[in-house]
């Protein structure tokens, strides 16, 4: 159901010279002085020719990483555990094999790439490290995390997470898009498989390819992207909608965690599409079981009217988000799982590969 939003321009400040990491993205003749481009002063012998081009580092990746391990596999290709072997750093390299769709891919490849880049500041966003081509495959480098919140809830359904521990979880996602939202990025997959969690207990927003940068506060998405069980109603009816989808996916992601699946996962996505709209927002099965200070953060979360729906800004005091705000929450839970987790997903590689 996933789907990439085309670029249809590419902003660019001009100026006579400018240093290589800003250098304009695109190859544009028509804006040439003589033999060099008036955006970056570049000849074109050294201008690069795509914009994919200008991102990518001119190294050889395979003199620079060795690979250790496949962490994961989907749709857009698969997740290994590299090794710099100069630095030796662990690193989580993305891999991406172009296909005969060669354009649109790339302005996804290059939008997320720039996402990432644009939130380096911000240490709730998985770091970006650079990217790197080897034939028609991209490869993009990040920080290693230990796994994700999907992990723990596939691969050890009988350890239940505790609220403490989905508070801390959900303080770190609100953080993560009150920073995307001031920018005007919204994220727009928002789930437990995105959700990385490093050894040392920090949680990380992963994977930006259908994140998307509004142009202004007025500015409106229209594109389904996604995962359907994680849509926000307007996502599937409205004619538009803005960066509230990602609130409402946090809401989800808090339910998941407590019931180990999110609402309607017993469905088939296609028949998803047509319930969120028409049935109320999704709730505990069982408040009792559980503070009202999350069944509150629940239904400030999910909220079928956007405008009813609070924002990551107001969430940020939201007392059930202050009760996750310790770095040392996650730690136990990650080191306890991590070896569980590590060698039930190689057996289950194995099986798929074998």
């Amino acid at each position: 159901m996933d789907t990439v939003e085309e670029r249809k321009d590419v902003e660019n400040p001009r100026a006579s010279t400018m240093d290589p990491d800003t250098a304009c993205l695109t190859y544009r003749p028509h804006l040439w002085k003589k033999n060099n481009c008036r955006e970056c002063g570049k000849t074109k012998e050294e201008h690069p020719t795509t914009i994919l081009e200008a991102q990518v580092n001119k190294e050889d990746p395979t003199e620079v990483f060795e690979i250790l391990d496949v962490l994961g596999t989907g749709a857009y290709g698969s997740v290994c555990l590299a090794i710099d072997v100069k630095t030796r750093n662990t690193y989580a390299i993305k891999f991406i094999e172009l296909g005969a769709k060669k354009s649109k891919e790339v302005l996804g490849i290059v939008n997320e790439i720039a996402i990432m880049k644009d939130s380096l500041e911000c240490p709730y966003v998985v770091e970006f490290h650079g990217c790197y081509m080897k034939d028609d495959v991209i490869m993009i480098v990040m920080e290693y995390c230990a796994c994700s919140v999907e992990d723990i809830l596939f691969y050890c359904p009988e350890e239940e997470i505790t609220e403490t521990q989905i508070a801390a979880v959900c303080a770190a996602i609100v953080k993560s898009l009150a920073y995307l939202h001031s920018f005007n990025i919204s994220h727009r997959d928002i789930k437990s498989a995105n959700i990385l969690l490093k050894e040392s207990g920090e949680v990380k927003i992963a994977d930006f390819g259908v994140a998307h940068k509004l142009k202004g506060d007025r500015d409106k998405l229209k594109t389904m992207a996604g995962s359907p069980y994680w849509f926000a109603p307007e996502v599937i009816t409205a004619d538009s909608y803005d960066n509230k989808v990602d609130i409402w996916a946090t809401g989800i992601v808090a339910i998941e965690m407590a019931e180990s699946r999110p609402p309607h996962y017993d469905m088939e996505p296609l028949q998803v599409l047509f319930v969120i709209p028409k049935q109320p927002p999704p709730r505990l099965k069982e408040p009792k079981k559980w503070s009202p200070d999350f069944v509150d953060f629940i239904d400030k979360c999910l909220q079928k009217d956007p405008a009813q729906r609070q924002t990551a800004k107001q969430l940020l005091n939201h007392p059930f988000v202050l009760k996750g705000s310790s770095t040392q929450i996650l730690e136990p839970l990650v080191k306890k799982m991590l070896t569980r987790i590590s060698s039930k997903k190689r057996r289950r590689f194995e099986r798929r590969v074998g």
